[in-house]
């Protein structure tokens, strides 16, 4: 029994010793590797807080933004002035060219064939004026020279609008969206045209009023009977439709997108210059202006060419009926009636105009593009037209002037400066006006608030 004890004592006492002498146990650390054994793309990028982001985004365009809308708006109407700059010299280079073909055979075929002598007495102008008007009306000259201005001036402004069509092809045209008028609305329309048309007759015919001929009467006082016929022709159905498709439907085209406002302007302005002369300029702007509002709000060129027809059949009524025998109602001559109609329609379409000036007819959308204004102007399409233009204008009227002081108008002429000095004040008001917004008062804040 000693023995066994002895041996259970030796076997624990080993145990012991044997558990002292095992290292005392060290905490459990994870396996954590080193950063120089883990490749580059392993080491995970410290966790940042995000930042607060706002519950609104403001829909502000960046700078890339508003410069790509001023490069737009810029090249939209350079390429529009340009493009009316080489329709208006085109069609006089090829009209010019046009005329020459059909009236230099008829002037020979008519002076070969001629059984009278004709002497012109230089002495004064209204002397050579009637020898050549006598000439023109004995004979068939005069229907020659008046069909080879009107044709070569309708072939030269169709080819004109295939190369200005060519010019703008590079700026991109925005659909206009179609719509149908009542009749209601054209009706509303109607008078509206005819009230600006007739403003601007009296304001551009100013002179007149004091026994001064306008400048295009010294013209047509050589032209009577049947050779008007080719004039009242072209000026009632040729010049509406050519005109309406170069000054509305593909200047509009690729304007409107860049503001209605700015575009009609542009439009009326273009079209004024475009004839010549600051007795037909009022006229034209005012009709081009309420035209160029038409084609907007409708899409259809048509109503405008129909508009346009309109209004130069009225005011060719007199010659037109003179044609058929008719010379007036009464003891009134039709030129009479037709300054008492002209008066109407002055006083009836402003009315119109103020009744339904805040409907959808008239209302015009601007532009959002930043600083407008001079990326609508400081370009050489819209500096280099209307500035060849105004100079050939003033120097008419000026020609105009003298020519009557020759013809032994006298002074009265000198009323002829009236409309010529509106019409330069007319320019001015428009390069100083157009294109201008109006400025807010505060800046605008947006809200930026997290919530």
């Amino acid at each position: 029994m000693v023995d066994q004890n002895e041996n259970v004592t030796e076997s624990v006492t080993e145990n012991v010793t044997e558990n002292e002498q095992l290292p005392a146990s060290e905490p459990v650390q994870e396996s954590v590797a080193s950063p120089e054994t883990v490749a580059p793309e392993a080491v995970a990028e410290p966790v940042q807080n995000p930042t607060p982001t706002p519950s609104f985004t403001p829909d502000v365009p960046t700078e890339t933004e508003e410069q790509k809308k001023k490069c737009l708006t810029k090249n939209a109407y350079n390429k529009a002035g340009l493009s009316i700059l080489v329709l208006y010299f085109a069609m006089q280079m090829i009209g010019s060219v046009a005329m020459a073909i059909i009236i230099v055979p008829a002037v020979i075929l008519t002076i070969v064939n001629m059984d009278f002598s004709i002497t012109l007495d230089m002495g004064s102008i209204q002397e050579v004026i009637a020898e050549v008007t006598y000439l023109m009306t004995k004979t068939s000259l005069g229907f020659w020279i008046m069909f080879g201005v009107v044709v070569g001036t309708g072939i030269g402004l169709a080819i004109s609008i295939l190369l200005q069509k060519a010019i703008s092809k590079s700026v991109p045209a925005s659909p206009i969206q179609k719509r149908t008028l009542s009749a209601k609305e054209y009706l509303v329309y109607l008078f509206t045209v005819l009230g600006l048309w007739a403003i601007g007759v009296f304001v551009g015919n100013f002179q007149t009023f004091f026994g001064v001929p306008a400048a295009m009467d010294s013209f047509f006082t050589m032209f009577e009977g049947k050779s008007m016929i080719p004039y009242l022709v072209y000026g009632i159905i040729g010049a509406p439709v050519l005109e309406e498709l170069a000054l509305r439907k593909v200047l509009l085209d690729k304007l409107h997108g860049y503001g209605e406002v700015t575009a009609a302007l542009t439009s009326a302005l273009m079209f004024g210059l475009i004839h010549g002369n600051s007795a037909q300029f009022f006229l034209a702007f005012n009709v081009g202006l309420l035209l160029a509002v038409v084609y907007m709000k409708t899409g259809h060129v048509g109503y405008t060419m129909l508009f346009h027809v309109t209004i130069n059949f009225i005011g060719t009524l007199p010659e037109v009926l003179s044609l058929c025998g008719i010379n007036g109602i009464g003891t009134l001559d039709f030129n009479s009636l037709l300054f008492i109609l002209l008066a109407v329609f002055a006083v009836i379409g402003p009315i119109v105009l103020i009744i339904n000036r805040k409907s959808e007819l008239f209302t015009l959308t601007r532009s959002d593009c930043p600083d407008f204004r001079r990326a609508m102007l400081a370009n050489p399409g819209m500096l280099i037209y209307p500035i060849l233009a105004t100079v050939m204008i003033v120097g008419t009227d000026l020609i105009s002037v003298f020519s009557n002081l020759l013809s032994g108008v006298g002074a009265k002429s000198l009323w002829t400066l009236v409309p010529m000095t509106m019409f330069i004040v007319a320019i001015v008001l428009f390069y100083a006006l157009v294109g201008r917004t109006k400025k807010t008062k505060e800046p605008v804040e947006f809200d930026t608030t997290i919530e």
